[in-house]
């Protein structure tokens, strides 16, 4: 790890944080890192996830005794006002952040992600946290009209949850420029590894292959800018820890972009085993809300945040394999 980076870190020690969607995916190693920087850290995991959820499943115990477990809804807000009280910092990852979910129910992930973040937010402020790093999406930015995607592109949200994702982004810029309240907006592209919902692209892909040779897909033409769950969190970590960045949005993501066939041929290799690629209209997502190729322009974050994808594709890749192979035995 770059000196760099492991003096961001030293920042954390003895902070108070306070991450919700800490059962999530992301959530579960940001909450890890942040432990293991010191900080004493307040995890907010959805009550309907309490009997199943990433931070208590697969954080190892002598760690999970030193984060405090809460578990709530964003919508109860003084509950939410209690928990983020004499917070240092607020890392909001906690969302419905399922596409197809949004397309099935629009209503529900709308008012989930939208009214959730305007609490959090409120809350911050009535607190007065020192920072709040807020989460959305590549997905804001819709169909590509040029590469690498850079955060200044049009912004075109091709499905529910991404608009959700960018009206949770401008309520989150109005509190910055009308209360000054500092925020930074991060915009995740396809984040993958170990504990990834299994409706997720990659780890659909994975399991697929452990138990039989056959992959089915929808679109198997596009391309995505693929990264390892540990890189995505070096980005929030560094948003959360470097001064004079307020109102400032970052793409966090490789710079690099591979197709479903680049997975599947990686995958090949990884197990030693020939797959067969079946596409399916069904499993197909309707209208925009596919975007056909993404990669990331990465130089705002490198030159901010001081931001550097560590761990390779193929690296990432293997891990998240083997991860699952254990699982399945």
């Amino acid at each position: 790890m770059p000196g760099q980076y492991k003096l961001l870190m030293n920042r954390y020690a003895n902070k108070k944080v306070v991450v919700t969607g800490a059962g999530g995916f992301i959530g579960r190693f940001l909450t890890e890192k942040l432990v293991d920087s010191g900080a004493k850290v307040t995890a907010l995991i959805w009550h309907k996830a309490k009997e199943s959820n990433n931070l208590t499943g697969d954080l190892p115990r002598e760690k999970l005794g030193q984060v405090g477990i809460r578990y709530g809804d964003l919508k109860e807000y003084r509950a939410l006002l209690e928990i983020i009280e004499g917070a240092d910092v607020v890392f909001h990852l906690a969302a419905s952040n399922s596409v197809p979910d949004s397309l099935a129910h629009p209503k529900e992930v709308i008012e989930n992600n939208v009214t959730g973040t305007l609490n959090l937010l409120s809350a911050a402020r009535e607190c007065g946290s020192e920072r709040v790093v807020i989460t959305s999406t590549a997905g804001v930015y819709g169909p590509a009209s040029g590469l690498p995607i850079a955060e200044n592109h049009p912004t075109f949200p091709g499905s529910p949850y991404a608009a959700s994702k960018l009206a949770a982004e401008e309520i989150a810029l109005g509190f910055y420029h009308s209360y000054a309240l500092p925020v930074v907006i991060l915009r995740p592209f396809n984040t993958f590894g170990p504990g990834q919902s299994q409706g997720a692209v990659i780890p659909g892909i994975i399991q697929q292959a452990l138990s039989g040779r056959e992959i089915k897909l929808g679109r198997i033409d596009s391309t995505r800018d693929f990264n390892y769950v540990l890189n995505t969190v070096s980005g929030f970590t560094a948003a959360g820890a470097i001064k004079k960045i307020e109102g400032e949005i970052f793409n966090i993501a490789s710079g690099s972009e591979h197709s479903l066939r680049e997975v599947i041929g990686s995958i090949e290799n990884i197990l030693n085993k020939k797959l067969k690629i079946v596409s399916e209209d069904k499993r197909k997502r309707p209208g925009k809300s596919d975007a056909g190729r993404l990669r990331a322009s990465i130089e705002k974050a490198q030159n901010l945040l001081h931001y550097k994808p560590e761990v390779t594709f193929f690296e990432g890749l293997k891990y998240t394999v083997d991860y699952y192979a254990r699982r399945l035995k």
